[in-house]
């Protein structure tokens, strides 16, 4: 079985195939350090108000309102973190508070040191104060039973910050799937190494475990295996064992050696075998024990494009996380040369301008050429065709990084 037993099929009805068999992906409690990026499972309600008792907002001295006695005796103090329950503020009394200080009993407001004079035990209050004067009131942050953090939100730092104020230990988020990545090829080896004749470094399993971390997953080192029936069976086994996703590089083409199509054939499903894009056309999804797998290209820009246009959506279901890159109309600044025969998600470099999106190529886009992926923020989608695309033209452009996008020099 190899690749071109398998009819070619559009880029739309594959993401669709792959979507469709994003496993359900149940809920767990984490520990809230563990906890950022992830998606929130169920509703966080505060257990509690924030602040329970009113609090002081300045450093000055608490009083009450409604006594128009402009010289006030200090009958105590009320520093945060250090609560007297006994103390209480009479007419003609004040309390020193300071910043986060509780409110003693009996007043309802705080004069800021600035407005007092203060000598031998006594202050004198500059100005009249209002009922509830530089406080934070009961439940004024939170309220207790509040819905802080609807289910859904990605957490990231003031979420937790936010969590932790309330006391929570964990939270219950979609967890992150394990992704195992394994490459292939007896050309392929190791890094330090030395290369012989035909032989390349590993990059595609460096830079998918990283795409996967970035994505939000664990990456789970397979290391490589060689062109090897038995070996690679093997290896396919602890994956399928460990992991909740599988991803391999190379053999997945119709040379003699690519022995991944007949493997999964036997013992699964393959969805699809080729897909109507360049690059990637050989790109291959099955499933297998119940588990999803992709077979990507060897070629590194290959196998990069099509993490990004299939399993990155794939990863963002699974994690609950909004799932489509943004898609803008673009101008291109230059011919644009493209494939005749199929789809092409040619790497640009995309800015905002005053009139739109302009967008230059990042040259030579050849599948082994991986430098045409450094620095580039969207993929052009280029339909079929004979002639290059001209200068001046409006293309659909998928940004992969919006922030470069608004402030980069096309």
């Amino acid at each position: 079985m190899h690749t071109n037993d398998f009819p070619l099929i559009q880029p739309e009805e594959a993401l669709g195939i792959v979507l469709e068999h994003a496993p359900g992906w149940h809920s767990r409690s984490v520990p809230i350090d563990k906890a950022l990026g992830l998606v929130l499972a169920k509703d966080l309600v505060s257990p509690r108000a924030i602040p329970e008792h009113p609090t002081s907002t300045v450093d000055g001295f608490a009083v009450i309102s409604s006594d128009k006695t402009p010289i006030r005796k200090i009958v105590g103090e009320q520093l945060a973190g250090h609560y007297s329950p006994e103390m209480r503020v009479h007419e003609g009394e004040a309390a020193r508070i300071t910043t986060g200080g509780l409110l003693p009993a009996g007043a309802d407001a705080v004069i800021m040191l600035e407005d007092v004079q203060e000598a031998d035990g006594m202050i004198r209050l500059a100005k009249e104060v209002p009922p509830g004067a530089n406080l934070r009131q009961i439940g004024q942050d939170v309220a207790k039973g509040e819905t802080v953090l609807p289910a859904d939100t990605r957490i990231g730092p003031p979420e937790i910050g936010l969590a932790a104020s309330l006391g929570f230990t964990s939270l219950e988020v979609y967890p992150r799937p394990i992704v195992a990545i394994l490459s292939t090829g007896d050309e392929v080896r190791p890094l330090g190494t030395r290369l012989g004749l035909g032989e390349v470094w590993d990059s595609n399993r460096h830079a998918l475990l990283a795409m996967a971390k970035d994505v939000g997953a664990e990456g789970l080192d397979m290391g490589l295996a060689p062109d090897d029936e038995r070996k690679l069976r093997r290896l396919l086994r602890v994956a399928l064992t460990k992991a909740d996703v599988v991803v391999t590089t190379g053999g997945a083409s119709a040379g003699k050696k690519d022995l991944l199509k007949p493997i999964l054939a036997e013992w699964g499903t393959i969805h699809f075998g080729r897909v109507f894009q360049k690059p990637g056309k050989p790109f291959t999804f099955a499933t297998v024990w119940g588990k999803p797998v992709f077979t990507l290209p060897g070629n590194p820009v290959s196998s990069m494009v099509s993490f990004e246009l299939y399993i990155r959506p794939f990863l963002y279901k699974m994690l609950h996380r909004r799932l489509w890159r943004p898609h803008v109309q673009a101008v291109v600044q230059e011919d644009v040369k493209h494939a005749s025969d199929r789809i092409e998600f040619v790497r640009a470099k995309v800015r905002k301008t005053d009139r739109g999106y302009v967008a230059v190529t990042t040259g030579l886009q050849g599948s082994a050429r991986i430098t045409s992926l450094v620095g580039a923020n969207a993929l052009l989608r280029i339909p079929p065709g004979d002639e290059p695309v001209p200068a001046g033209s409006e293309v659909e452009a998928i940004l992969l990084d919006c922030e470069s996008v608004e402030g980069q020099d096309a």
